[in-house]
């Protein structure tokens, strides 16, 4: 788990890297999170791959076969301050993000 503290009107930007290949989800933890975050972003570095990802049910964002060999970003605009939490799933691999009221940096995924 990872934490970072940011507050409405600004961006949390989520830093996670991967390995190899696999699905990619995002998923907000809570219908505070769903309603309070607003997905703007997937890039693996300079690369924007907004256009690829798939807004699914709940603001699920899934990106199928994901592959990153950078530092990949996921940047959501936050509507209003509070607790968040994104989970990422990554074939088997689980982490979670949470935002306390920045910049956050995960671990690798993959």
């Amino acid at each position: 788990m990872f934490y970072s503290h940011p507050i409405a009107g600004q961006y949390w930007n989520i830093d996670f890297t991967t390995m190899g290949a696999s699905d990619l989800t995002i998923t907000p933890a809570d219908q505070s999170t769903i309603d309070d975050m607003q997905f703007t972003s997937l890039k693996c570095g300079d690369q924007d791959l907004t256009g690829n990802a798939q807004i699914l049910e709940g603001n699920k964002i899934y990106y199928p076969n994901w592959s990153c060999d950078d530092v990949a970003t996921a940047s959501f605009l936050d509507l209003k301050t509070g607790h968040h939490q994104m989970t990422f799933n990554f074939g088997v691999f689980q982490r979670m993000a949470v935002s306390r009221r920045m910049h956050s940096t995960a671990p690798t995924i993959g």
